[in-house]
Parts: C-alpha cells; structure tokens; sequence
C-alpha cells in the first residue's frame, strides 16, 4: 500500500459508521474515488451523500496534536 501523509484539522464523529471527508480533500490528497454514490442520515436528520475510495485507507487521529 502506497502511503501518503496530509494533516488536517477537523470534527470525528465517534458513532459514525463511516469516515466522511470532503471532495475538495480527496482531490488535494490523491485519493482515487469510484462513481459509487453512499448516502447517510446524519445526527440531525440530514441527508449525506457522497462517493467511496477506490483503495482502502487507514486514517490516524489525534487529540490536541498527539496521537
């Protein structure tokens, strides 16, 4: 698996059932997406949609900038 490094600031969701970034994001970092649309009922009842990564992906999080 080829590794890539990008840090970004942002809100984790603890319950969510998938990680959601946006596309802008996944541009910027090279992530292959697929025409597969995904769509989600967030905590306050809206409606999410988007597609998935083609490759899958390990993303670590941290907390006031450690790990």
């Amino acid at each position: 698996m080829e590794r890539r490094e990008q840090e970004k600031r942002g809100i984790l969701d603890t319950g969510s059932r998938w990680t959601w970034i946006g596309k802008d994001v996944a541009d910027e970092m090279g992530i292959e997406l697929t025409k597969k649309k995904m769509k989600a009922r967030t905590a306050d009842n809206r409606l999410a949609e988007g597609v998935l990564s083609a490759k899958p992906m390990n993303f670590e999080y941290r907390t006031n900038g450690r790990m």
